[in-house]
């Protein structure tokens, strides 16, 4: 059985919740990408054989290039970014938990190449993103929940035609202090990390998220998530499909 859920989380949900990286305490996001995906692209969860746990990655969106999202909203630069596109090319899983709870949280392993390209300024940035944690809390779940540096930048390549201000400024600061991505998705009705985890589930959900250069969060930031991961909801919108496999 394939749950498909096509929830759209909205930019002010985005901004209330993921946003906040940034903004607890002394921790300031040098530049912050707010991201959605692309039409046609999905997160992707399938559950192991044996049904102790998961793995999830990006689809690539329809018609674009491999590409997964797109950045809507740039918090800290010129704005010149919200033409970026990007993908996320690598696997992430995660262990069942051992309790079947209404919140559910557990440690994410795995690792993926980031790429983000600006077309305005035909200019390239790669990095690896790493595992941190994965949660899910009624219908709402996402990753990094924590706020641990995860985003490792390696390459930023210039096609010289300017307009790419938010990117070079995105690369700079997170080869100095590293970034922090951050991906929350929905599912109506709810699902827990342990119906992920059902033995060959596949389950797949729209998304949005957020990746913060030069911010390293401090805990009262973990408390700002919680509190504005749930407004996400008020702006969103879903509708499932069931497809037999």
């Amino acid at each position: 059985m394939l749950r498909r859920n096509f929830g759209r989380l909205t930019t002010l949900g985005l901004a209330l919740s993921f946003a906040l990286l940034g903004g607890a305490g002394n921790a300031q996001a040098a530049i912050t990408f707010g991201f959605r995906n692309i039409e046609g692209s999905v997160v992707r969860f399938v559950g192991d054989a044996d049904g102790g746990g998961a793995s999830f990655s990006l689809t690539p969106g329809t018609g674009a290039g491999g590409n997964q999202f797109d950045v809507s909203q740039v918090t800290g630069g010129t704005g010149d970014g919200t033409d970026i596109v990007g993908r996320v090319a690598g696997n992430f899983s995660f262990d069942k938990p051992a309790a079947d709870t209404t919140f559910q949280f557990s440690d994410l392993t795995g690792s993926g190449t980031l790429t983000l390209f600006d077309p305005s300024g035909n200019s390239t940035l790669t990095g690896t993103i790493t595992g941190s944690d994965i949660f899910t809390g009624g219908t709402l779940g996402g990753t990094n929940l924590s706020g641990i540096v995860n985003i490792a930048v390696t390459n930023f390549v210039s096609g010289g035609g300017g307009g790419d201000a938010d990117l070079r400024a995105f690369f700079l600061a997170a080869q100095a202090n590293g970034g922090i991505a951050a991906l929350s998705f929905q599912f109506i009705p709810a699902m827990s990390l342990t119906q992920l985890s059902a033995a060959g589930a596949v389950n797949e959900s729209t998304y949005s998220g957020t990746l913060a250069a030069n911010a390293v969060p401090e805990p009262a930031t973990v408390m700002s998530l919680l509190v504005g991961l749930p407004l996400v909801g008020l702006g969103a919108w879903a509708r499932k499909r069931r497809v037999q496999s």
